[in-house]
């Protein structure tokens, strides 16, 4: 998944609005202190306690981000984390009554701040409380009570709960209503009675896989409500959020439906998620795939630019207006509330309203921040009201690219722009020092990488631009006069277009496409304090030549990605072993030979809807569309698959050859060009290449593939042959469910590859 880019506040935030004057008397002897007045020139808050204070807040920061991916820290029990902070305070209370020791007492309350955040993590994190509902989950026959506190699409929202089948329990679920009964007359703060089938959300260990699980239970959403058979709608409650909330729905609908009959889609979705966020108009997800692989998904999110183009519109207008300096400021702090409540408070928008939030309340007081520490104060106070939101990839993503932004781009841009220009050193600084400061987790998350990214973003540069405009004037006037509204949208029309075609083409260069293989921990936290050295390194190297600070810059940064590259050669010139845990009970193998592009799938002959749904995600994100081979292996006692589930597992992949065991009918949904029938007894089946020999059948799997007369894999439904095969990969599946391959255990999100001529296993 590629990062959501946010445009950095303005470097002085006085420039929102017209800059304050300062008065000041004088004499002929002496001279005066300015008189205070609110047009006094701006102070700045807290300025010397800034080089203490930022790291201090990074650190809280980190310290949380360490506790939600490594659960089992050592210093985030309480037993270890508490006793340590005891003695770092009395370090520190030790330290005060001595001369000199200044370091140590900066040093030993940022490691107070690193434990603290670790702390802060583990005891604050969501948890569903005993009576919450998904402790009762699954349930055939469900009928839930409730208030609906907002809507996450059409006819689906989030239900507050009150009662489960009369009985009270509390909790969130995510619920739909039948299009023709409810339509869009149920709005948010409705007390709902909902009959269906209680589910819990899916969980996915696949790379790249949407998981359902994780993506709710960062909104504290535990469970799921299917399959409604009955919706009765009680009285709606009038309570001021649930108002605002109502108001905010009518004008988002408002403006998507516009779009929707002023444009064709999917353009008036990626309109419409430019100017309000994809969480607030969806799109098309085939279109939306297409963009997250080029690097510019970012572009279909409200990002905090947009935070600010509200806010500096608000101003300018109230300015025009002669609007007092007060009242102007808190006009467009409740504007900067409102839009970013129509978005759907995605987590780029959090961030940045925060941070716009806490400038302008600073206006009002005639203080300011610098940048890089209103950001950290922002991101301090959103994980300290919800600390599960550090486990959110779109507010790291966020906080990250800003962080890197506000740090690094001024500097180099104005040691750049001497030879090229500030502007143009500007527009290719921000799209690379975005990509550079999430690559790591990108990698981790994701697996890939798009070269091409930068040029890309730079390309659309052109486009997003007047897009933005356009998009935001347009949907303004369909709230109120939709004919000029249309015109605007007809003429944002082309650039659409141009947009969409670029993130195809972008798409379609696979060679683009890195596959890297997912760092460790400790790898990510060292690609980090690279950056965060190099960040002190533009900031405050002291005294040295241009070009020790350039080749001080440049060397880490090719080190890293030589090592990257040529990881990912390595990686190309093996053959290729990917366990894909499609469910608790079933998985799939996916063989890629060395030197190739060609693959082999070993599948169950039978999968469920959202086995095939996993797949799916896997070769979208993948960008594999061709098989050479799919070997569908028989289960014993399995029942007949969904009827489109191999269907939507294959929607855009090619199958060259299908081979099977004849004991079972081809299941329908899967059209080959060559169909092979793998021996009922066993014996050896050639095809190609590929030469198979063994057995496939009910009582019992023992397959060995070989490619060009090398084995390459070999599978046993049990331990139990006393001299195997000799084979360079060998997966066992024993009784108890466990997958070796030889004396490792099977891991997800690793990639397993066989190096010295198909001796040693490295693992990923």
């Amino acid at each position: 998944m590629a990062p959501t880019v946010d445009s950095p506040l303005p470097t002085n935030t006085a420039t929102l609005t017209s800059e304050p004057e300062a008065i000041s008397l004088h004499s002929s002897e002496t001279q005066q202190a300015p008189i205070p007045t609110h047009k006094s020139a701006p102070k700045k808050l807290l300025a010397q306690y800034e080089a203490f204070l930022i790291p201090a807040l990074i650190l809280f920061l980190i310290g949380n981000a360490l506790a939600f991916a490594l659960p089992s820290l050592a210093f985030a029990r309480l037993e270890i984390g508490v006793p340590l902070c005891l003695a770092f305070v009395g370090i520190v209370v030790y330290a005060i009554g001595q001369t000199g020791q200044g370091w140590a007492i900066k040093l030993n309350l940022w490691l107070i701040a690193l434990l603290a955040g670790s702390l802060h993590f583990q005891y604050r994190q969501f948890t569903p409380s005993a009576q919450d509902i998904s402790r009762l989950a699954p349930l055939e026959r469900a009928e839930v009570m409730g208030t609906l506190l907002s809507q996450t699409g059409p006819h689906r929202g989030v239900l507050e709960v009150a009662t489960l089948n009369g009985q009270k329990t509390s909790g969130r679920i995510q619920v739909s209503w039948p299009a023709e009964e409810r339509g869009e007359a149920v709005a948010s703060g409705t007390r709902l009675l909902i009959s269906g089938s209680l589910a819990l959300p899916y969980e996915t260990q696949i790379p790249g896989a949407f998981n359902q699980a994780d993506y709710l239970r960062n909104q504290h959403i535990t469970a799921i409500l299917k399959k409604p058979l009955r919706v009765i709608a009680f009285e709606t409650r009038n309570e001021p959020r649930f108002v605002l909330q109502r108001l905010t729905d009518h004008f988002k609908d408002k403006i998507a439906q516009a779009f929707a009959q002023q444009l064709p889609s999917p353009q008036a979705e990626i309109l419409g998620g430019l100017v309000l966020g994809d969480k607030a108009i969806p799109v098309d997800k085939a279109v939306k795939q297409a963009f997250i692989q080029t690097g510019l998904v970012h572009l279909l999110a409200a990002s905090g630019m947009n935070v600010g183009i509200i806010a500096g519109a608000v101003l300018w207008l109230m300015t025009l207006l002669k609007v007092p300096y007060r009242v102007r400021i808190g006009v467009a702090m409740g504007a900067v509330a409102f839009y970013s409540l129509l978005t759907g408070l995605p987590p780029s928008i959090q961030r940045a309203s925060a941070m716009l939030e806490i400038a302008l309340a600073l206006k009002l007081l005639n203080r300011e921040l610098s940048p890089v520490f209103l950001l950290c104060v922002a991101s301090t106070l959103l994980v300290g009201l919800n600390p599960d939101c550090i486990g959110s990839i779109g507010f790291q993503f966020s906080v990250l690219t800003t962080f890197g932004l506000l740090s690094m781009v001024p500097p180099l841009q104005e040691a750049i722009g001497y030879y090229i220009t500030r502007w143009l050193a500007g527009i290719i600084l921000v799209p690379l020092i975005a990509q550079l400061w999430v690559w790591p987790l990108s990698v981790a998350y994701f697996n890939q990488f798009p070269l091409h990214t930068v040029p890309l973003n730079i390309a659309a540069l052109a486009m997003v631009t007047p897009l933005t405009v356009l998009g935001f004037t347009a949907g303004v006037l369909n709230l109120i006069w939709p004919m000029p509204g249309g015109l605007l949208s007809g003429v944002a029309l082309p650039f659409l277009n141009g947009l969409l075609t670029l993130a195809q083409w972008g798409q379609a260069q696979s060679w683009a496409q890195w596959t890297l293989a997912s760092p460790a921990p400790w790898q990510i936290f060292g690609l980090y304090s690279i950056l965060f050295g190099l960040s002190w390194l533009i900031h405050q190297a002291p005294q040295w030549p241009k070009r020790f600070k350039a080749l001080a810059v440049l060397l880490p940064l090719c080190v890293l990605l030589t090592s990257t590259w040529a990881e990912s050669q390595q990686l190309n010139q093996q053959t290729r072993l990917a366990l894909l845990p499609l469910s608790y009970r079933t998985e799939a193998v996916l063989v890629q030979p060395a030197h190739s592009h060609a693959h082999v799938l070993l599948a169950p002959e039978t999968l469920g809807y959202f086995e095939a749904r996993a797949l799916s995600d896997y070769f979208r994100h993948h960008q594999i569309t061709r098989l050479d081979a799919l070997i569908l292996l028989p289960q014993a006692n399995s029942g007949p698959s969904g009827s489109n589930s191999w269907k939507t597992a294959l929607k855009q992949t090619r199958i060259d050859r299908l081979i099977t065991a004849n004991s079972r009918e081809l299941p329908p949904q899967i059209t080959a060009r060559q169909h092979y029938h793998f021996p009922r007894r066993g014996g050896v089946l050639q095809v190609k290449q590929w030469q198979l020999q063994g057995a496939l059948n009910q009582s019992g799997q023992q397959l060995h593939m070989l490619e060009n007369q090398r084995c390459l894999l070999a599978i046993q439904s049990e331990l139990t042959s006393k001299n195997p095969i000799a084979c360079g990969l060998q997966l066992i599946s024993q009784r108890s469910g466990t997958r070796l391959i030889g004396p490792v255990p099977l891991q997800p999100e690793r990639f397993y590859q066989l190096a010295h001529e198909g001796n040693t296993l490295k693992i990923y």
